[in-house]
């Protein structure tokens, strides 16, 4: 008799610890699926902080490239394409270097039509990436946000205008 109390107690023990282990593991997995969904979150308000900036810059040069050119310092800018390129690390600091670039952010002026200024506005992952002859340049692996700006000419404040 006393060996069959001893058993079920034993068994009961056995089944308690199971099911705190099955429900430690469900926890943990839940803190680390919360801090992932947190990190991201972050990186993608960072991203669109960024984008409103370069919107922001834009709207406030009103599409002049020699003042959005001014104001985008570290941006590479492209005479023919009428665009510029800028480099950003893991944590949305503006870099030059293409090895510590993850983001891109790619601003493209679009020929004026009826009055209308627009700029497109595309983030892209990147990877650094070493041709054969040793040069670095970056590959855009991945199209992450874009936007489209509008800004109707008979909006200019003149402001900047010489």
């Amino acid at each position: 008799m006393r060996h069959s109390k001893s058993t079920l107690f034993l068994m009961e023990l056995i089944i308690a610890i199971l099911f705190f282990a099955l429900a430690s593991t469900v926890c943990i997995r839940l803190f680390a699926k919360s801090h992932l969904l947190s990190k991201q979150t972050v990186d993608q308000n960072e991203m669109i902080i960024q984008v409103q900036n370069m919107a922001d810059i834009f709207l406030a040069a009103e599409g002049h490239t020699d003042k959005m050119a001014e104001l985008l310092s570290l941006a590479d800018y492209n005479e023919e394409g009428a665009s510029f390129l800028q480099y950003f690390d893991e944590n949305w600091n503006t870099v030059q270097d293409i090895r510590d670039t993850s983001h891109s952010i790619l601003l493209k002026l679009l020929p004026e039509e009826n009055g209308l200024l627009t700029a497109k506005i595309d983030v892209y992952s990147i990877k650094p990436t070493v041709k054969e002859d040793g040069e670095l340049y970056a590959v855009m692996t991945k199209n992450i946000y874009n936007l489209t700006v509008n800004h109707h000419i008979a909006e200019r404040r003149g402001s900047l205008e010489k």
